[in-house]
């Protein structure tokens, strides 16, 4: 998959649901992506990252993972708070970058990352049209 739209801004709060007793970091840098797969768009990121973080590493934000970059910046003084997954509905900035219709169906995949004082330094929202997720059940 290749990047067709990118932007960042810093934001004050995470503007996501945290999960549990989690503490938002002071500020967070945002950042959003558009994905494409077959020159069409495939996964909008919607990703922040608490600035203490981002200021040990500012510029690679822009050309790696930011999820590899926190991964590597804390090691194992971070841990996975959530990773959940959620049928939702594409609102009007989802739907423009995504090309999709208001409310089309969409998969939402949303990760936390946390360090050892439980602030929130990850928070990814993750958003692909339905139609090219596919989720297989198995009986055991």
């Amino acid at each position: 998959m290749r990047t067709s739209f990118q932007d960042s801004e810093s934001v004050e709060t995470s503007n996501a649901a945290l999960p549990g007793e989690l503490t938002e970091a002071t500020g967070y840098q945002r950042f959003r992506r558009v994905y494409e797969l077959n020159d069409q768009p495939a996964m909008l990121s919607d990703v922040y990252v608490d600035q203490r973080l981002y200021r040990k590493a500012a510029g690679d934000f822009d050309a790696q993972p930011a999820l590899d970059l926190v991964m590597g910046i804390l090691g194992p003084q971070v841990s996975l708070e959530q990773h959940c997954m959620t049928i939702d509905m594409a609102d009007d900035a989802v739907a423009n970058h995504l090309g999709l219709t208001y409310l089309a169906p969409v998969a939402k995949i949303q990760i936390v990352l946390k360090d050892k004082k439980d602030v929130a330094v990850y928070v990814a929202k993750l958003y692909w049209p339905a139609e090219l997720v596919r989720i297989d059940f198995h009986n055991f």
